[in-house]
């Protein structure tokens, strides 16, 4: 089956073009918080498969391997998204660019976590990135 294709652009596409770059990372961050919080789990998570609508919302494509959750993502859970994400080199550099640590804080301001669940998160996280350092 073939769909129509949606308006906007790829986020790895648009982030080389635009100049606002910082603001949509941030933008980013707090939409994956979404997600995470929704219970929505998406395997095929890399800026290749965010599209930015032109009205400015970001939005999934490619969601064949989506996964709806009862509850939101557990901290285990939300870190292997991550991995996920930070897994192609030019999706990591993008965020290395805006600030890994202002990225999954504005995260985790968005994700509504409890204070342990993000210190299991980060922890995860800082084992599982690569070993370069997050800026």
């Amino acid at each position: 089956m073939v769909y129509p294709l949606l308006d906007g652009s790829p986020l790895r596409q648009y982030l080389q073009t635009a100049g606002n770059g910082r603001t949509i990372v941030g933008e980013l961050a707090e939409f994956v918080a979404r997600l995470h919080h929704k219970g929505i789990y998406f395997r095929s998570l890399h800026l290749g498969n965010i599209l930015r609508h032109p009205e400015g919302e970001l939005m999934l494509i490619d969601v064949a391997d989506l996964r709806f959750l009862w509850l939101p993502m557990s901290p285990l859970g939300r870190a292997r998204n991550f991995r996920h994400l930070f897994r192609y080199p030019q999706d990591l550099a993008i965020i290395r660019h805006y600030g890994l640590k202002r990225f999954l804080a504005r995260y985790l301001l968005s994700s509504g976590i409890s204070p342990w669940s993000a210190k299991v998160l980060l922890s995860r996280l800082m084992r599982t990135r690569p070993e370069d350092d997050p800026g």
